[in-house]
């Protein structure tokens, strides 16, 4: 497509036009506060592709604290469906390409949908492989029916909003347990806490309210995690559940939980994603409700059309 002009997002005017493609194109509800923040921790570089004058795709790349030895860049890049077709996607791929090499990595990591068949097939196209698969999942709040978990008697369930003294000790338990989750690994949590609170605790798209404690005694022993997106979906990114304490409906009850206090602030929605090798969690969600709507493929690659 002739007249397409590459902008490196630089100026607060860029970011805000960043901003404002990304929440149409990805349905999401990102501000400039949280996307300036995931920029700084990723060191992330942002392009906005403009054709006559106006936004027609965004990409970005960047890699997640505790992933530097990771070869490839985590990337994302979308175009508008009605300028799709006509090379604006390759000059933004090539474009990020040029900044992962800057950024010392050896291609790209992207996710795609598998529903979205056009998008896998452009990827194929320029070399790029499937990695991992995961069931994406959905749970409709106005609906759900919830049972009552039965906990044992010294299991009390609390929340960060009521304990955010508890946020170191909860990084340590998201350390601990993660190396047992199918498709993770360790070094995917930063080592550093500051780094990790930046990303996991940002009260603006992760309230406190929404990250359920399981405690016995004064033992941190469980944790789920969850971010906003917009006014009514809730994003569930993580539940654990230290492994000597396993095996007693704590998980259940900590995810039941969250959904009653996403329920309580006006989320219509919980979404989350699963590994097909994590058999414990994909029963624990179908006991909970969720229904399968997509799956989320990882592909890596990078070779230029």
């Amino acid at each position: 497509m002739s007249g397409v002009e590459i902008v490196l997002v630089e100026s607060a005017g860029e970011l805000d036009e960043l901003v404002a493609i990304f929440n149409e194109l990805e349905d999401a509800a990102v501000t400039a506060a949280r996307m300036r923040q995931m920029r700084v921790a990723m060191r992330r570089r942002d392009v906005l592709a403009r054709s006559e004058g106006q936004v027609v795709a965004f990409g970005l790349v960047g890699s997640f604290p505790g992933m530097e030895h990771v070869p490839e860049a985590a990337a994302r890049f979308v175009v508008r469906p009605q300028f799709r077709g006509r090379g604006v996607g390759s000059r933004v791929h090539e474009e990020l390409l040029r900044h992962a090499a800057e950024l010392g990595r050896d291609g790209l990591e992207v996710e795609v949908a598998e529903s979205d068949e056009s998008s896998v097939t452009w990827l194929q196209r320029r070399g790029y492989r499937e990695t991992q698969r995961l069931y994406s999942l959905r749970l409709d709040l106005s609906s759900a029916r919830l049972s009552e978990p039965e906990l044992p008697a010294d299991i009390e369930l609390t929340s960060l909003a009521e304990q955010p003294h508890r946020a170191v000790e909860l990084f340590d338990l998201v350390r601990e347990t993660i190396t047992d989750v199918p498709g993770t690994f360790g070094e995917q949590v930063p080592e550093e806490f500051e780094q990790w609170s930046a990303l996991e605790l940002d009260p603006q798209s992760r309230p406190p309210e929404l990250a359920i404690l399981a405690l016995q005694g004064s033992a941190l022993v469980g944790a789920a995690l969850a971010r906003r997106e917009g006014t009514e979906k809730v994003w569930h990114s993580y539940t654990c559940v230290r492994r000597g304490s396993r095996g007693q409906g704590i998980a259940y009850a900590l995810k039941m939980a969250q959904l009653d206090a996403a329920r309580a602030t006006g989320c219509r929605w919980s979404e989350t994603d699963n590994h097909p090798d994590n058999a414990p969690m994909r029963h624990l969600n179908a006991k909970l409700g969720y229904q399968p709507c997509d799956v989320k493929i990882t592909m890596v690659g990078g070779q230029s059309a």
